[in-house]
């Protein structure tokens, strides 16, 4: 095949129903000089069947198998086997425009990352842009990549910008030789915001970094995804989050009062997150009952890790509606949080239609 230009990886777990689409808009790349690294995470379907019709079809198409231990671990295997000069993470539910890699690459000048705007693609088949810039190509230097990544490390406070959308590894092309040079790797210990960890160290350490104003990535939202799916491990992965967070501001060069108050803001934004889509959901409601729902948030609140987050928060970094979530924990109002957080869902449900 020659030299590659770009690995491809994508992690794969029961995606029969899409990985056709995902694979057919990787090889119809309009640059050839690419290679597919399909990761497989103890799929129980025909997934790895359907990848092994496309090796035999395509030499550029590799196949790895793991037993399930989740996106990361695929991930990093995936980094291991990478070849390419540069390397670009795609989720086997999502799908390329067919020119994306090339655009990304034609853009690229001396960056360490150049990232698409992406098109949302919702179950009703609805479709949007993710967000409309004025811009069609900014260029980030270390002074502006240091600003956004400040934002994101402080995510939840009112002035995060969320285009760029730090937190995704897709719709984005990384110099692999960045990935190596600096060991970094998608942590193990960490689900649900894995990517943004990663992305934490990548962005770290990048120079240079384009965003192109071009929706080249479709994004699958599935309802009944990895990342929307909440159980009672959420408390247990969100600490580890806040940790890994803690951990590299301790050591990040821009670290200052900010991140302190940042942290303290990630911790209750989250917390809203578990009463959303774990304790007040309908499934959790009907199995465990409201009364334990509430026992169970009082004793987390209880917690010191909690209850300092939320007395010690810089209310002025908050959108109000979050200000008032925090007041109900604060003085432990659990059925003035309920009432909100249905309300909230009602409310996205509705502009959803």
């Amino acid at each position: 095949m020659g030299n590659i230009l770009v690995s491809v990886v994508i992690p794969m777990y029961n995606v029969e129903k899409y990985l056709r689409e995902c694979l057919n808009s990787v090889l119809s790349q309009t640059i050839s000089n690419i290679e597919i690294i399909c990761v497989d995470d103890g799929s129980s379907d025909k997934s790895v069947d359907i990848c092994k019709e496309y090796i035999k079809k395509d030499n550029r198409v590799k196949l790895l198998t793991q037993k399930n231990s989740g996106p990361s671990k695929a991930r990093n295997r995936g980094i291991e086997e990478a070849t390419g000069k540069w390397i670009s993470f795609v989720d086997a539910d999502d799908w390329l425009e067919n020119n994306m890699l090339e655009r990304l690459i034609s853009v690229s000048e001396d960056s360490d990352i150049v990232i698409s705007n992406y098109y949302i693609n919702m179950s009703n088949s609805k479709e949007k842009v993710n967000i409309k810039l004025d811009e069609n190509k900014q260029i980030w230097d270390k002074e502006r990549i240091n600003i956004e990544l400040r934002k994101f490390l402080c995510k939840g406070i009112k002035e995060y910008n969320p285009y760029l959308a730090i937190g995704a590894p897709w719709a984005r092309i990384y110099k692999l030789s960045l990935i190596k040079e600096h060991n970094i790797i998608f942590p193990l210990n960490v689900r649900r915001t894995e990517d943004g960890i990663f992305n934490m160290h990548m962005f770290e350490n990048a120079k240079k970094i384009i965003y192109l104003n071009e929706p080249l990535y479709h994004y699958r939202l599935l309802t009944d995804s990895l990342s929307h799916k909440m159980s009672s491990d959420i408390i247990k992965y969100t600490e580890a989050d806040v940790e890994e967070v803690k951990k590299f501001a301790r050591t990040y060069k821009q670290h200052d009062e900010m991140f302190i108050n940042g942290i303290d803001v990630r911790i209750c934004t989250w917390f809203y997150k578990y009463l959303a889509y774990y304790f007040f959901t309908k499934q959790y409601l009907d199995e465990f009952g409201y009364l334990n729902a509430r026992k169970n948030i009082i004793k987390l609140l209880n917690n010191h890790y909690y209850k300092d987050a939320f007395m010690n928060v810089q209310m002025k970094l908050m959108r109000n509606t979050e200000k008032l979530f925090v007041i109900t924990m604060k003085y432990k109002l659990i059925e003035i949080a309920f009432a909100m957080v249905k309300a909230r869902i009602w409310v996205k449900k509705i502009r959803k239609k």
